[in-house]
């Protein structure tokens, strides 16, 4: 396992792989939050923690996740049937396929970030494959409340200069 998810917290961890804190209590029993949530029982279930723990282990991959990929590209690479993936994140998460790929690719946005290796935020974004510096920082900012130069002169620590 690589050093980036050893890193993220556990709560965040659910997300990244597709899955988050309420849905977990959902299935101890909680009724669901979300009008027309549908809890998965049964095969329906088994095959979405199937589905979980393929991207877990793809997710972690960083070859995986520093590069664009679309829906499509995740479906070949995982074996897992389009519509399956399309049908996981619209009914089993609370978070869509662009939400959790573009929290991967931030996530490791700010490892590179912090890295020994002095990359410019452009080179850094190019790497994740983003279309441009912009989409970088503006996703950058909305996940984490700081722009990619915060990140870096604080270490990964921002809020400990407020």
């Amino acid at each position: 396992m690589n050093s980036c998810v050893k890193e993220i917290p556990d709560k965040m961890k659910l997300m990244v792989f597709g899955i988050n804190g309420k849905v977990r209590m959902r299935f101890a029993g909680k009724p669901p939050e979300r009008t027309g949530y549908m809890v998965p029982e049964g095969k329906e279930l088994a095959e979405y923690k199937r589905i979980e723990r393929i991207l877990e282990k793809w997710g972690i991959d960083d070859r995986n996740v520093m590069r664009d990929f679309s829906l499509g590209i995740l479906a070949n690479e995982t074996g897992i049937n389009k519509r399956n993936l399309e049908r996981y994140f619209a009914e089993y998460t609370d978070i869509g396929f662009r939400e959790w790929k573009n929290w991967l690719r931030i996530e490791k946005g700010k490892e590179l970030i912090l890295s020994p290796e002095t990359m410019t935020i452009e080179e850094i974004s190019d790497i994740l494959g983003f279309q441009d510096k912009c989409s970088f920082y503006r996703l950058f900012r909305k996940q984490t409340g700081y722009t990619p130069g915060e990140w870096r002169s604080t270490g990964g620590h921002p809020e400990m200069g407020d």
